[in-house]
């Protein structure tokens, strides 16, 4: 379904940096593929890169292939960007504040996402966009007339997911869409998009520095560190054999914050007893 040949992305802000060198990697339908690294190793440029977000940006060159569903959408110049993202490739932001607009309410902004793509009425969006509100637990009678700043945090999330996965993308691209909930917030939002893979046949791009939400929901992992992928693999085989120093560092980091987490939990219920 997508396949990415060499990707490079060089920024140019006073000096020239390598975002990006020489990724190549390949999804299937239904795969939920984890890219997991520290913040700076390239995992959201990575997530730009495949939006096409720098096409307009004189300081940034990006040079590969990106194919999706068999067609090079990636240096061909002719592919018709509106309708790449949106309603074939979904994304959720890191920061759900900036990425809504503030003039407008919520429910309106998701609406428009689909009435661009698939001209449906009014009525019509907006009953699919109340639908899929109460599937994310958002009383579609409270938020849909909210504004951005009226919500918090949590909240704006789902809005995001709801506009990733309005128009039944066949890739959604996810940027650290957990780091800001806690625990039963993450759980479920997860199980969401893992479920409209199962369901829908739809594919996940995870992007995470959080090696236990991978271990927990990817089917595959890949290990980006500055710039480059140093590992890939099957979740269980990056795991349990990993074959980067790195790659061991971010596991042994994970198992060190779960043990703390579980000891925090015995104590409180000693505590409570």
């Amino acid at each position: 379904m997508l396949t990415v040949k060499s990707l490079c992305v060089t920024y140019r802000m006073g000096e020239t940096k390598r975002a990006l060198e020489d990724v190549n990697f390949s999804m299937k339908r239904g795969e939920v593929l984890a890219i997991v690294g520290e913040s700076g190793s390239g995992k959201s440029t990575l997530a730009q890169g495949l939006l096409r977000l720098f096409d307009f940006q004189r300081n940034v060159s990006v040079a590969g292939e990106i194919w999706f569903e068999g067609r090079q959408v990636f240096p061909d110049a002719q592919v018709d960007l509106k309708a790449y993202r949106g309603r074939s490739i979904g994304m959720v932001f890191q920061e759900p504040l900036l990425a809504l607009n503030p003039l407008f309410k919520v429910g309106d902004q998701v609406s428009e996402t689909l009435r661009h793509h698939f001209k449906l009425s009014k009525k019509a969006a907006k009953e699919r966009v109340r639908q899929l509100f109460s599937e994310l637990e958002l009383d579609p009678d409270r938020y849909y007339r909210a504004f951005p700043f009226e919500l918090s945090g949590g909240l704006r999330q789902r809005v995001m997911l709801a506009m990733a996965y309005v128009c039944q993308p066949q890739l959604v691209i996810a940027d650290e869409p957990t780091s800001s909930l806690d625990a039963i917030l993450r759980h479920k939002t997860m199980s969401f998009m893992v479920q409209k893979c199962e369901n829908e046949r739809s594919s996940l791009l995870l992007i995470t520095h959080d090696m236990a939400l991978a271990e927990q929901y990817a089917n595959n992992i890949m290990v980006l560190y500055r710039g480059r992928l140093i590992e890939k693999g099957r979740t269980e085989q990056v795991l349990n054999n990993p074959q980067h120093w790195y790659t061991e560092k971010l596991i042994s980091i994970s198992h060190f914050y779960k043990e703390r987490f579980t000891e925090h939990l015995n104590l409180t219920d000693d505590l409570s007893e």
